[in-house]
């Protein structure tokens, strides 16, 4: 399965391409352009650098924000024409999760953070444990003062040796004391025998195909040539 990624949400945009879980390339570019301007161009390129072509594509995933709402306008956009046009699927990802799986090998909460200007964040919690990913909060937009509040009360898990070798009972539920601790609740004792949450899923299909002619469908007729 080959997979072609769009990243615009942030002021730099960057294309890739994976296939089988493997990434293949990916092209990054920094230099003030509009995305516009530069996406196609960068997706084009790493495609012809791959030995790969337009028909070979079987899905389009793109970074679906928070960010620069024009930049995922632009990314969206672009990855839906680029679907409609081959009718593959379309997937929307997180911005800020896919920063916290750049970490897949680490264990412990990671905060992936990006400027929203005007003193504020755009930010999410996640717990990561060895390349499995538990989302602790919603995608959302804080003061950065509520931010530095909050994260001092975030605690590390003891090291997974030692959790297997502790009584159950002894064990902290992690997950439930962060979520109260953002919520503003005092923490309750907890059941050993209490069930952890179920993760959520990483990837989610969020786009689908417009059934009107449309710009996105004008755009998806360039890649059917």
């Amino acid at each position: 399965m080959l997979i072609l990624a769009f990243e615009t949400s942030a002021k730099a945009a960057s294309a890739a391409l994976l296939e089988d879980g493997k990434l293949l390339g990916e092209s990054y570019q920094n230099t003030g352009l509009t995305h516009s301007q530069t996406l196609m161009v960068m997706a084009e390129t790493l495609l012809h650098q791959c030995g790969k072509t337009v028909a070979d594509v079987s899905a389009v995933a793109v970074a679906a924000g928070p960010g620069s709402f024009t930049g995922v306008r632009i990314g969206v956009a672009a990855a839906k024409g680029f679907a409609w046009g081959r009718e593959v699927p379309c997937y929307g990802v997180s911005t800020l999760e896919a920063m916290a799986l750049s970490l897949g090998a680490y264990q412990g909460y990671v905060c992936p953070v990006m400027d929203a200007r005007r003193s504020q964040v755009y930010h999410a919690l996640f717990y990561v444990n060895h390349g499995s990913l538990e989302r602790i909060t919603d995608d959302r937009a804080i003061a950065l003062e509520q931010l530095k509040q909050e994260l001092p009360h975030v605690f590390q898990p003891a090291p997974e040796k030692a959790e297997k070798a502790a009584p159950a009972a002894q064990q902290p539920d992690h997950y439930e004391a962060l979520e109260q601790m953002l919520n503003n609740k005092p923490r309750a004792a907890q059941p050993a025998s209490k069930a952890p949450a179920a993760p959520r899923p990483v990837v989610k299909p969020v786009v689908t195909a417009p059934k009107k002619k449309s710009l996105l469908e004008r755009i998806g007729s360039f890649f059917r040539r």
